[in-house]
């Protein structure tokens, strides 16, 4: 009886989790950067499994007070299938208050973008310059107008 109960809890908690993610309107990856010195290539993985939605790319910075006004950076996206797409964006790094040691940045670089293949696209993120106080670089999906 008590197996048939959990088993019944199991579904019911991997059911809630597919719904919640087939919901969401944005995926996010980030990786890491040397903050005291960053000037070569990051690299991370961007899993994709919708292959219809319209959506807004943006460059996701996590930065502190030591960081440039403004940065520079190469964004090479290559798609399952062996596809390149480079941009070249720049970002600006505004170090408003509000009480932490770090600010966080979103610059849309991609509009009404379709990623056409399932699997893991690989964004290798170089900046121009070499740079001080940037922690972290990623993307983040938005659906176009909040659709889905």
């Amino acid at each position: 009886m008590m197996r048939n109960g959990c088993s019944r809890l199991f579904l019911w908690v991997v059911t809630v989790w597919m719904m919640c993610s087939c919901m969401s309107h944005h995926t996010s990856a980030v990786v890491d950067t040397p903050p005291e010195k960053w000037y070569s290539a990051v690299q991370l993985d961007y899993p994709n499994c919708d292959t219809l939605e319209n959506r807004n790319v943006n460059l996701l910075t996590f930065y502190s007070t030591d960081s440039p006004k403004s940065i520079t950076l190469v964004v090479e996206v290559t798609s399952p299938d062996g596809y390149k797409a480079i941009d070249t964006v720049t970002c600006n790094l505004p170090k408003e208050k509000h009480g932490r040691n770090y600010f966080e940045q979103q610059t849309t670089f991609r509009t009404g973008t379709v990623m056409r293949h399932t699997g893991n696209y690989k964004v290798t993120i170089t900046p121009t310059d070499t740079l001080r106080g940037v922690w972290a670089v990623g993307l983040n999906t938005i659906y176009d107008n909040g659709k889905r």
